[in-house]
C-alpha cells in the first residue's frame, strides 16, 4: 500500500513537472515570437513646418538598408503642408506611423514618439536633416554585438542650400573608426574618463530603448532650447556601455531661415529663460531623491550652472539694465539650489561673485 501510494505521488509530481515545463515552453515561445516581431529600431521624427525639407528627410529614412524599422512622425501642429507630406509617405510605406497633435513643442513631440515606440533601439532625427542610408544597419549591428546602451556617431553640419558630395557611398565607412568604451561602474563619473558622455545633442546616438523606459527618462517641456542637452544629462548616469563610431552618418542642416536654433541663437534672454528650467531640473533630479550619485557630482553640476548661467550673462547681454536683471536671476537660482542641497561652489565661487556684482548685490 505504501509502495503504491508512493508511486502515485511520484507520478503526480512528474505530471505537475511536465505541465510546468509545457507552460514555460509556451511562455518562452510567446516571448520569442513577440520579441521577433518588434522592429529593431524606432525612428522618431518631430515635425513642425518643414515642408521644404521633409521629403529629403523621409526618403533617407525609408531607404535604409536595414528594413526592420518603424518610423514615427509626430506632426506638432504644423500650419504648412507638412502633415499632407507625412500622410502621402505613410500611404506608400506601412512602416510610417503619423501622430497628429496640437503644437506643444519638440519635447512633447518626442515624448509622444517614445510612448508609441516598440523598437529595441531608438533614433531621434530632426525633420529638416537627413541620414546615410546605411546608418541604421551599421549602428544596430554594433549595438547588438556589444550589448551597448548607446552607439554614438558623427554628424556633419551643412548650410541650407548647400549641396553635399560626400553622401551615399558606403565605401566611406571606416570600421577602424570604432571604439568600444569600457563598462563603467555606477560610482564612476559618466561625463569624464572612459565613457566621456558630456555631449549636448541627441541626434548623434542610437539609444537602447530599455535605458529610456526603465529609468523613466523623458524630455522636459517648457524649454525653448537645450531640451536635448538636459535629456543627455539625465540619461548619462544610466549609461554603462557605449560605442563610439566616428564615421559621419547624420547630416544636420544649419542656418535655416526661421528655425528655432537660428531664432534663439539671436536671443540670449530666451536662451537664459530655458536654461533656468534646465538648472532647476538638474538640481531636483540629481539631489532631491539622491538617486543619482557618482564621483565628482557636485563639481560637475556647478560647472554646468556656470556654463549655462554665467557666460551668457557676462559675455552676451550688452544692455546694462538687462545684464543686471539676469545676473541677479542667475545668482539667485544658483544660491537657492546650492543652499537647499548643501552644494559647495569651491573653484566657481569667483564666477558667482561676479554675477552678484553685476546684479548690484
Amino acid at each position: 500500500m505504501n509502495s503504491s501510494g508512493s508511486l502515485k505521488n511520484q507520478l503526480k509530481m512528474m505530471y505537475i513537472f511536465l505541465v510546468i515545463i509545457f507552460l514555460l515552453t509556451l511562455i518562452g515561445g510567446f516571448i520569442f515570437i513577440t520579441e521577433s516581431k518588434k522592429p529593431k529600431i524606432s525612428i522618431i521624427i518631430p515635425v513642425y513646418n518643414t515642408e521644404k525639407y521633409l521629403d529629403e528627410c523621409l526618403n533617407s529614412v525609408e531607404n535604409q538598408t536595414l528594413k526592420d524599422i518603424e518610423i514615427i512622425c509626430i506632426n506638432d501642429g504644423s500650419t504648412d503642408k507638412s502633415l499632407e507630406i507625412l500622410n502621402n509617405h505613410a500611404g506608400k510605406d506601412s512602416r510610417i506611423k503619423v501622430i497628429d497633435k496640437e503644437n506643444g513643442g519638440v519635447s512633447s513631440a518626442r515624448n509622444a514618439g517614445i510612448e508609441s515606440s516598440s523598437g529595441s533601439y531608438i533614433l531621434f532625427i530632426d525633420s529638416d536633416d537627413f541620414i546615410e542610408t546605411y546608418l541604421c544597419k551599421n549602428v544596430y549591428d554594433l549595438a547588438k554585438k556589444s550589448n551597448a546602451d548607446i552607439v554614438r556617431f558623427n554628424s556633419l553640419d551643412f548650410n541650407d542650400g548647400e549641396v553635399l558630395d560626400c553622401v551615399g557611398d558606403e565605401n566611406n565607412y571606416d570600421k577602424n573608426k570604432i571604439k568600444l568604451r569600457v563598462r563603467r561602474n555606477c560610482s564612476e563619473n559618466p561625463f569624464t574618463g572612459n565613457l566621456n558622455f558630456d555631449s549636448d545633442v541627441i541626434r548623434n546616438k542610437l539609444w537602447k530603448k530599455s535605458v529610456i523606459s526603465k529609468n523613466n527618462l523623458w524630455f522636459v517641456s517648457g524649454i525653448p532650447i537645450g531640451e536635448d542637452t538636459l535629456f543627455n544629462w539625465m540619461s548619462a548616469p544610466y549609461v554603462h556601455r557605449l560605442i563610439d563610431c566616428s564615421n559621419i552618418l547624420y547630416y544636420r542642416r544649419v542656418n535655416r531661415e526661421n528655425s528655432l536654433m537660428t531664432l534663439y541663437d539671436k536671443n540670449t534672454i530666451k536662451k537664459l529663460n530655458g536654461y533656468y528650467v534646465i538648472v532647476k531640473e538638474l538640481f531636483e533630479k540629481y539631489y532631491s531623491d539622491n538617486y543619482i550619485n557618482f564621483e565628482g557630482k557636485d563639481e560637475w553640476v556647478i560647472s554646468r550652472c556656470i556654463l549655462l548661467l554665467y557666460y551668457p550673462v557676462v559675455n552676451d547681454i550688452k544692455d546694462e539694465t538687462l545684464k543686471r536683471e539676469y545676473a541677479k536671476k542667475s545668482s539667485d537660482i544658483i544660491d537657492f539650489y546650492t543652499n537647499k542641497y548643501g552644494v559647495k561652489l569651491n573653484e566657481f565661487e569667483e564666477e558667482v561673485d561676479e554675477l552678484r556684482k553685476f546684479a548690484g548685490i
